[in-house]
């Protein structure tokens, strides 16, 4: 019994401690940002991938990108359909997002953080999200019941594209 504490008390701080690299949406809002480890590369390689990233990855990168402090941080603001409202006859629509973001660097890993999120459909702005898709009771109004998942899985497939191409390009040795 004693070892089984023991193990206990040792392994418990790996799991409290341990940060998370997705991104969660509750009756709260989207958690606010995720901290991706990537061993042995500087702010300035960070920093340096995550520009080009950008670049590739935006249609017209120099309109996206808000403010860059080197080495430091860039803030992206984009936009995209993944806000999702249901009709009465169970078809959707998937409505345009204006997001931002902001990646920070610190030495072997980045802070991918939005700032903000904001829908405007119907003359209705849903820059507080999660008032507007959940009931007072928390439960999630049948109109949005992708919205969640929609916005979760957008900011994930956008976390795990940056980091893929570090990781990438880091190894590329050509």
């Amino acid at each position: 019994m004693k070892a089984i504490t023991l193990f206990f008390l040792m392994t418990l701080p790996i799991f409290v401690f341990s940060q998370n690299e997705n991104f969660t949406f509750t009756k709260d809002g989207l958690s606010e940002y995720v901290v991706v480890e990537i061993d042995s590369i500087s702010e300035k390689e960070l920093y340096s991938k995550t520009l080009n990233w950008v670049k590739e990855t935006y249609i017209k990168p120099e309109q996206v990108i808000d403010a860059t402090i080197e080495n430091e941080s860039i803030r992206v603001t984009g936009k995209s359909n993944f806000f999702r409202i249901y009709n009465a006859f169970g078809d959707f629509k998937d409505y345009p997002v204006k997001y931002t973001i902001k990646i920070s660097f610190k030495k072997g890993k980045y802070k991918f953080e939005v700032l903000s999120l904001s829908v405007e459909h119907d003359s209705v702005n849903y820059s507080d999200i999660p008032s507007k898709i959940y009931k007072k009771n928390g439960e999630l109004l049948k109109w949005y019941k992708d919205t969640p998942l929609k916005i979760e899985d957008f900011f994930n497939q956008l976390n795990t594209s940056l980091k893929g191409y570090i990781i990438k390009n880091e190894k590329s040795d050509w």
